[in-house]
C-alpha cells in the first residue's frame, strides 16, 4: 500500500467485505441490512460517522510520505536510484512523464500535485527557489506570486533578491518588483544566520514535517464547524462500543433505517407473490 497505487477495483471489493463484515453479512451475500453505506461511516465521528478510512485515500497518503521522503532524503539510495533514471537534471516535483516509467515511479509520481498543493519553500540560499513558479510565501492561503513578471526575470531565483554576499534582503529591489502586500511578505520573511540548503516544509504542521494523520484530513476535505455534531462526548463516555454504536445514530437515521425496513418487507412480499 506504501509503494503500490492499488487499482480501484481492488479497493472497492475490499471495502465491499469490510462493510459486509461490519454490518454481519457475508462478502458477497445480498442477505441482511446495511443500516449505512461505507462511505457514511468513513465520516468523523464529529460528524456522526463511525471514522472507519478510506482505503483509496490512505493508500495515497502512504504514497505522499514515500514521496516526501524522496525529496526530503536525495541522497538516499532509493532517490538516487530514481533520480538517475527519471529525472537526472531536475527534481522530483519537476520530473517529467517518462516513457517507459515502471508501476512504482507511476505511483509515487501520481503524487506530485498533492505535495505541491500543501507545502512550500523555506528560505535558506534560495538557490532552488524560482521566485515566479514555486511556493514560498508564508501565507498559507496563497503562498505562491501571482502577479506579472518581466520577461528577463523568469528563470530568477530567490537569492537575487539578496544583498551581494550575504543573507540579507535587499529591500530596494523587492519594493520595485513587488507591490506593497508582496514586498512586505518578503521582507517578513526571517533568514538564516548561516549558508543553509531551502527545505520543503509542510503547511499542515507547525513543524513543517510531514504527517500521515494531516495529510489524510486534507484529502478527505476540510468539513464545516457550523455541521458539525456534538457526538464526541458519546465516544467518550465508559459504555461498552456497541452503547456508542447505537446512540450516535441521529433521529434521521432511525427514519432511513424504518424506511429501508419497509421497503424489504413490500419487496419480500413481491416475491412471495
Amino acid at each position: 500500500m506504501s509503494i503500490f497505487q492499488i487499482p480501484k477495483e481492488i479497493v472497492s471489493d475490499i471495502e465491499c467485505a469490510m462493510n459486509a463484515f461490519w454490518w454481519g453479512a457475508k462478502y458477497g451475500s445480498r442477505k441482511g441490512i446495511r443500516w449505512k453505506s461505507l462511505s457514511q461511516l468513513c465520516v468523523p465521528k464529529d460528524w456522526g460517522g463511525i471514522g472507519f478510512r478510506r482505503l483509496d485515500l490512505f493508500n495515497t497518503v502512504f504514497l505522499c510520505k514515500q514521496a516526501w521522503r524522496l525529496i526530503q532524503f536525495p541522497s538516499s539510495l532509493v532517490a538516487r536510484v530514481f533520480q538517475a533514471k527519471y529525472y537526472p537534471v531536475s527534481s522530483f516535483l519537476d520530473a517529467r512523464r517518462s516513457s517507459n516509467p515502471s508501476f512504482i515511479w507511476n505511483s509515487l509520481s501520481s503524487t506530485k500535485e498533492i505535495i505541491r498543493q500543501h507545502s512550500r519553500w523555506r528560505i535558506g540560499n534560495g538557490n532552488s527557489i524560482n521566485i515566479w513558479r514555486d511556493r514560498w510565501l508564508p501565507d498559507s492561503s496563497n503562498p505562491k506570486i501571482s502577479t506579472p513578471y518581466f520577461s528577463f526575470m523568469e528563470i530568477f531565483d530567490v537569492s537575487s533578491l539578496f544583498i551581494d554576499q550575504s543573507l540579507k534582503w535587499d529591500v530596494d529591489i523587492i519594493q520595485n518588483i513587488f507591490n506593497h502586500r508582496y514586498a512586505t511578505l518578503i521582507t517578513n520573511i526571517p533568514l538564516p544566520l548561516i549558508n543553509s540548503e531551502d527545505k520543503l516544509i509542510w503547511m499542515r504542521e507547525d513543524r513543517g514535517q510531514f504527517m500521515v494523520k494531516s495529510c489524510y484530513r486534507a484529502l478527505l476535505g476540510e468539513k464545516n464547524v457550523v455541521n458539525r455534531k456534538d457526538w464526541a462526548t458519546i465516544w467518550k463516555c465508559n459504555v461498552p462500543p456497541k452503547v456508542s454504536h447505537v446512540i450516535d445514530y441521529p433521529v434521521g437515521d432511525w427514519f432511513l433505517k424504518n424506511s429501508r425496513l419497509l421497503n424489504k418487507s413490500q419487496n419480500n412480499l413481491l416475491l412471495m407473490i
